[in-house]
């Protein structure tokens, strides 16, 4: 009855695509599948009592290594799994999981189960995927960054102060103060000009503010001819000695086509470190409309909030 099981298995195992092997408590084989004669191009009875140390279809040190790996896995009687590369009798290399471990069996009979799983097509696959996936993904942060600077001025944009907005009220809880700053009447230089003339206008000013401000103020196109700067951690006795300095630089170095120097109004207000960081922006956008009633090109500063 024994043996009729043993036959029987041994015909079931031979039934699977994957390559499967037995050996002994001295790791020398004992059965090996049809599927593993086909993957290594080896016959059973070139196989079956030897070692790994002694099969000549692999390399000198990976049977070493195989064979001190097994060692190991057989002491601890813990199956484990990985995924090695295998030359297969085709040739070529073959990406494939390898499961294995060591046992007890009847009468306390130690052996060693392992299982080769050819996944070289799902590799492939695999590969394929996390190459679109990253492109993708590549793809949509390109997209993004280019969402959070202003193609035009090459500032930052709306959506990214709304980001630092938020950042600094909310989570850093951090003093900053606002200014806000449009062109005077830049619709009639857009009127009288054209565009591309406002378009020139909005990339001088733009490279006027970075010229006034610190490495760590946030400078970013609000939206037309609106700007928005930033200065974390300092209060109103500091924006408006830099609002004044911006306005003085744009007075200075931008020109309308007919040779007239371009000015600015700006708005100034401060963020205590509590509370909505939209006020602030909103207090400063009051500041700026003051500044305009005012008759333009001035520096107005609005309430601390």
């Amino acid at each position: 009855m024994d043996n009729v099981t043993v036959f029987d298995m041994s015909m079931v195992l031979d039934l699977l695509p994957n390559a499967i092997f037995i050996k002994d408590e001295n790791l020398r084989f004992v059965f090996v599948n049809t599927a593993y004669e086909k993957m290594f191009g080896a016959q059973r009875e070139d196989v079956l009592g030897k070692s790994v140390l002694e099969v000549a279809y692999l390399p000198e040190e990976e049977r070493k290594m195989y064979q001190a790996d097994d060692l190991a896995t057989l002491e601890t009687q813990v199956f484990k799994h990985y995924i090695s590369s295998y030359r297969f009798a085709d040739g070529k290399m073959h990406t494939c999981l390898h499961w294995s471990g060591g046992f007890t069996g009847a009468n306390n009979v130690r052996g060693f189960l392992g299982v080769i799983v050819d996944i070289t097509e799902q590799s492939r696959t695999i590969g394929t995927l996390r190459s679109q996936l990253n492109s993708m993904l590549n793809r949509v942060r390109l997209a993004d960054e280019r969402s959070l600077k202003d193609s035009l001025t090459q500032l930052r944009t709306r959506k990214y102060l709304d980001l630092v907005l938020d950042r600094y009220a909310k989570v850093e809880k951090r003093p900053f103060c606002c200014v806000m700053l449009d062109v005077d009447r830049f619709k009639d230089i857009n009127d009288t000009f054209g565009h591309l003339a406002g378009d020139s206008v909005l990339r001088e000013v733009g490279a006027a503010i970075r010229q006034c401000a610190h490495r760590d103020d946030i400078i970013c196109r609000y939206g037309g001819d609106e700007f928005v700067i930033l200065l974390p951690n300092r209060g109103l006795k500091n924006a408006v000695p830099t609002a004044e300095k911006i306005r003085n630089a744009v007075a200075a170095n931008v020109f309308r086509p007919d040779g007239k120097p371009v000015s600015v109004s700006l708005g100034c207000s401060e963020h205590s470190g509590h509370g909505d960081g939209l006020q602030t922006l909103h207090e400063a956008d009051k500041a700026l409309y003051a500044a305009k009633q005012a008759g333009r090109n001035r520096v107005c500063a609005g309430l601390e909030w």
